[in-house]
């Protein structure tokens, strides 16, 4: 069944807000969907019911947002991984039986998920990533300026336009399921597919803004015949 249900775990900077979107067998392992800036776990609901009675679906809030605790300084893509991470893990075996979990990250998310697959690699399965602000150099740099201001809501927006994404996505080695929709993010989405070691590139430029909503089945169609276990 699909459930709004919450979960308040403990992180490094204090309580973790994770909502549990979608049940499924315990024997398949769950999905982490990890959302786009500025919003939170929740924003995964709509998608999360195509899969009612198939996964387990995840959703935490980033430190920061949501119902999550914030930091008390501006972190990182590797933070926010390594947070997320040390919340998560303690899930395991209740709600994570298989003791490996995928991944489905949006925008900053997919930022996100690629450093969780970075920093425990053994413990992630495969990637799902929609729409990747793939930024490098002036561009990044350009994404940061118009994105960032001194409020602590912009601190993810601050993370993912200042994460070395060309060295750290050339450092990710799980499989991995990358959908470009009709959005702005289609080229950078290709982009950050070419640097992953193990890709398989979706085109799906008929899907339009809200994508999650306007795509939510078809995107469950692809995840559904990518996903290994």
């Amino acid at each position: 069944m699909s459930t709004t249900a919450t979960t308040d775990l403990s992180g490094p900077y204090g309580n973790l807000r994770v909502h549990h979107l979608a049940t499924g067998p315990d024997e398949k392992a769950a999905i982490v969907c990890l959302h786009p800036t500025p919003f939170d776990g929740s924003y995964f609901a709509s998608l999360a019911t195509s899969f009612t009675g198939e996964r387990n679906i995840w959703a935490p809030d980033y430190p920061g947002y949501g119902e999550s605790a914030a930091p008390q300084s501006q972190p990182s893509i590797d933070d926010y991984a390594g947070a997320l991470l040390a919340a998560l893990l303690t899930l395991t075996p209740k709600f994570l039986s298989s003791g490996k979990f995928h991944l489905l990250g949006f925008h900053t998310g997919c930022l996100v998920a690629c450093e969780m697959a970075r920093q425990q690699p053994g413990r992630i399965g495969d990637l799902v990533l929609i729409d990747v602000p793939y930024f490098n150099g002036i561009a990044q740099q350009e994404k940061h300026a118009e994105s960032v201001t001194d409020r602590p809501e912009t601190w993810g927006f601050a993370a993912a336009f200042s994460y070395p994404c060309a060295a750290r996505l050339a450092d990710v080695h799980q499989r991995a399921l990358v959908i470009a929709s009709g959005s702005r993010l289609a080229e950078p989405t290709r982009a950050a597919a070419a640097v992953l070691a193990n890709a398989q590139l979706e085109n799906c430029p008929e899907v339009t803004r809200p994508a999650l909503e306007n795509g939510k089945e078809q995107f469950a169609r692809l995840v559904r015949a990518f996903l290994h276990d």
